[in-house]
């Protein structure tokens, strides 16, 4: 009878290390052109990489105007996403009860949620931007104590949130920056002057060539980070424990062909999430790499085609 106690055991072990493993994806869809979204869908992804049935989670019938702010995702614990459209910051529970939060004048466009320390993060995307946050009390932030968090940043976009060992830090790109900085960092705790975040990548830059940070993502547990440089149909990839500012990446892998601009780490899968943009109001694709390291690193899948994808969360 122990024995198949044993087994019983053994089983349900298994087949919950196999739940952990799975995940789920959350992403932007809108199109200008064809009139589309923005909508939200969220879609379970398994550890084979899989992708269920795609789910329309919450559609937004504001009007609002794509010419200021963008479109940027986040999620709370509690399942509370946090979302960027156009010129308003949305909170959105699960009951669906969505509203907009008072930022203005601010023009946000990346979100992120710091669930360890309880912060909400939002980038005013101006050519002199800043990052703010405010703290979350119960997945509600408390926008009578926000405060700005980094300033003198061109176009931030694109936040992320990474554990890196016993330190939090908030990284984001930037866009048209004239001293060509394309990635940066700054602690949660920090107690530099808010004008002074770390460099990560810097790229050559001109007059008439200012670079534009795409997706950004990390991977906390080997210390790699990697961008995408807008524009550009390559990720590049290389050792945080370099010395910074990273100069040139350790490694370029090409993506499918398109202009890549979405990136989200899979820390339980050691995979690599890139969201896919066609040049023309053409869809775009989800897909995934498995990546273990530098120098591990397997070929390029296609989870599913046919949405015009803006921004991606796993959890």
């Amino acid at each position: 009878m122990w024995r198949w106690g044993a087994i019983l055991i053994g089983a349900g072990g298994y087949l919950a290390w196999k739940m952990a493993k799975r995940r789920t994806v959350y992403w932007i869809d809108y199109c200008e052109e064809t009139k589309i979204g923005p909508i939200i869908h969220r879609a379970a992804l398994s550890e084979a990489g899989t992708l269920g049935t795609v789910e329309d989670y919450y559609t937004f019938t504001d009007e609002g105007s794509p010419a200021g702010g963008g479109l940027g995702i986040a999620r709370d614990l509690d399942g509370t996403l946090y979302a960027t459209k156009w010129n308003n910051l949305w909170r959105i529970p699960s009951s669906k009860d969505a509203k907009t939060l008072d930022v203005k004048p601010f023009v946000p466009t990346g979100v992120a949620v710091d669930s360890k320390n309880r912060f909400l993060y939002w980038a005013d995307s101006k050519p002199d931007g800043a990052i703010y946050r405010a703290p979350l009390k119960d997945s509600i932030p408390d926008l009578t104590l926000k405060s700005c968090f980094a300033k003198d940043i061109s176009r931030p976009n694109s936040l992320k949130i990474v554990f890196d060992g016993g330190k939090t830090f908030l990284y984001w790109t930037l866009g048209d920056d004239s001293e060509g900085r394309l990635v940066q960092r700054r602690a949660v705790n920090s107690t530099e002057p808010t004008s002074n975040s770390e460099t990560v990548v810097k790229v050559a830059a001109t007059s008439d060539n200012k670079p534009a940070g795409g997706g950004v993502a990390v991977d906390p547990k080997r210390r790699v980070l990697f961008w995408v440089q807008a524009g550009q149909d390559t990720i590049s990839i290389a050792s945080l424990d370099r010395k910074l500012p990273i100069l040139q990446p350790d490694k370029v892998i090409p993506n499918l062909g398109s202009k890549n601009r979405y990136l989200e780490w899979d820390a339980k899968n050691d995979r690599l999430l890139l969201g896919v943009e066609r040049d023309s109001v053409s869809t775009s694709e989800l897909a995934a790499i498995k990546i273990c390291g530098l120098e591990n690193i397997g070929p390029v899948k296609v989870l599913i085609k046919g949405y015009h994808l803006h921004e991606l969360i796993v959890v």
